[in-house]
């Protein structure tokens, strides 16, 4: 399993626009009786979540399955003997949630379809090929929120947006960076990137971008920059120097970040269910693009707004999903 994979499973420990999938009605749809297996990469609320918005699907369509699961509790040490047992099921279709579970699936199951559900960045954790075009055994939802909807949400809140830092791993995110520069010059923002390559190397990045005058710090889910300590780190510098900061959930916001957009958990969860329904009905895995979020929630924190001296435009609190006072 690639290495990159790891990111989005270490943010979510820290603690997802496009048109929905063509699907026939619930009224259309005969009774349908299957077998799935669910792998999850830990027992996490959000995670719970999402699966019950898969299941509201499959119930919406009267598909009854047989289900078991299996929790990796972060681990893949014991991946032979959950690979095992997934054979013995002989299931239908393999429901993974999170980058950890959908990771060693796809590296290990070839002839089962596999749907994701709670991962971000699909490509460049190289599950899939291309959101449009998977292939292979192997598509679902991801959660990753449009980056050209992150900078506009950004450059409205923040005054005479024009530069932007943003902290990287290379081996983790950096299609996501090259992607992010192309649609910051698209919007006239310049997007300085420092790498760093362990949370030792935080601070003095940090210090670099402050150095080139950023109006506005923005993040990606980045396992290498984003632990515990560094993460802690740095909602205390960039509170403390007034920098506006756009975190990679809502979590962050409720840590001290002035600002998130987030993927709706349930929904994520439904896409999945779409997708499967698809799939269990005859459909190719391969052949199904990726979901991207079509429900967002914008999370703010008023609190840190008010202690950099920034006024959020009303308009953008109306707005958001969560507010932090």
């Amino acid at each position: 399993m690639s290495g990159k994979t790891g990111s989005a499973l270490i943010m979510f420990g820290l603690i997802a626009l496009v048109g929905a999938l063509m699907l026939p009605s619930s009224s259309q749809a005969t009774e349908l009786e299957c077998r799935i297996v669910i792998i999850k990469s830990w027992d996490l609320p959000e995670y719970n979540t999402a699966l019950e918005g898969f299941f509201e699907v499959l119930s919406k369509h009267r598909i009854k399955c047989e289900t078991i699961t299996h929790n990796l509790k972060g681990e893949t040490k014991d991946k032979d003997d959950t690979l095992a047992k997934v054979r013995t099921f002989k299931p239908n279709l393999i429901l993974t949630v999170g980058s950890r579970a959908t990771g060693m699936a796809s590296e290990h199951i070839s002839d089962v379809p596999i749907v994701f559900s709670m991962v971000l960045y699909p490509v460049a954790s190289e599950f899939v090929t291309s959101m449009d075009k998977p292939g292979g055994n192997l598509t679902g939802a991801a959660m990753d929120v449009p980056i050209d909807r992150q900078l506009r949400t950004l450059s409205r809140i923040v005054p005479d947006l024009k530069r932007i830092g943003v902290l990287y791993n290379p081996e983790e995110t950096l299609p996501v960076i090259e992607e992010a520069k192309r649609q910051a010059r698209s919007l006239n923002i310049q997007l300085l990137a420092e790498q760093v390559q362990s949370e030792g190397d935080v601070p003095d990045a940090l210090g670099r971008l402050e150095k080139q005058k950023i109006d506005a710090l923005w993040s990606v889910a980045d396992g290498k920059v984003f632990t515990r300590p560094s993460t802690r780190y740095v909602i205390e510098y960039v509170v403390h120097r007034g920098i506006p900061f756009m975190g990679p959930h809502n979590g962050f916001v409720r840590a001290g970040a002035l600002v998130a957009l987030t993927a709706d958990y349930r929904d994520n969860g439904r896409q999945a269910g779409e997708i499967a329904v698809r799939i269990l009905q005859g459909a190719r895995p391969g052949g199904i693009a990726v979901a991207t979020p079509r429900s967002v929630e914008l999370a703010l924190n008023l609190r840190v707004a008010n202690h950099i001296r920034l006024k959020i435009p009303q308009s953008v609190i109306d707005e958001a999903s969560q507010v932090f006072e």
